[in-house]
């Protein structure tokens, strides 16, 4: 008689994992604690996971093995600028489906906008100083699609009624 082998199930995660596996995930990135502590505070309460990067190049390959729901960048940092992540996060198959927030206090004219939307394929645009009224509606709104990706037209549409 031939011994039958015992197959299994592989074992279930723990009910933390899972949840954490289903979190959203934000991937704040700044050369600015200061920043990071701000975005925390907009942001408690928050169900879901934020990480935090000080420069593109780390917040490029922390996307390439994250894959967060949103990248909320600086335009303005060391190594790669936000907005070159931006470009670089939309242009790869791997992470072409996170969006993508740029946050400024020096490009804030139409044109500067206009050009992160067209040449750096950015799907927000938000201006510093942050706050809970311009912050928090749209990247709730950027998260609110199944895919992470959000309505990409409401959201730049959100982030541009409320920093008027």
């Amino acid at each position: 008689m031939l011994a039958r082998r015992a197959t299994h199930a592989p074992p279930a995660l723990p009910i933390a994992e899972k949840a954490i596996a289903r979190a959203r995930t934000i991937l704040v990135v700044d050369d600015d604690r200061l920043v990071h502590a701000i975005v925390g505070r907009i942001m408690a309460g928050f169900d879901g996971v934020l990480l935090y990067a000080n420069d593109g190049k780390k917040a490029l390959a922390m996307t390439r093995v994250v894959r967060p729901d949103l990248v909320l960048t600086d335009a303005l940092l060391p190594g790669m600028d936000g907005r070159e992540l931006s470009r670089t996060i939309k242009t790869d198959p791997l992470t072409s489906h996170t969006t993508v927030m740029v946050m400024t206090a020096l490009y804030k004219g139409a044109r500067y906008k206009q050009e992160a939307f067209s040449k750096f394929l950015v799907d927000a645009y938000v201006d510093k100083p942050l706050n809970l009224q311009t912050l928090r509606p749209a990247i709730e709104l950027a998260l609110a699609a199944p895919s992470g990706g959000g309505d990409v037209k409401r959201v730049r549409s959100v982030a541009a009624q409320v920093a008027l």
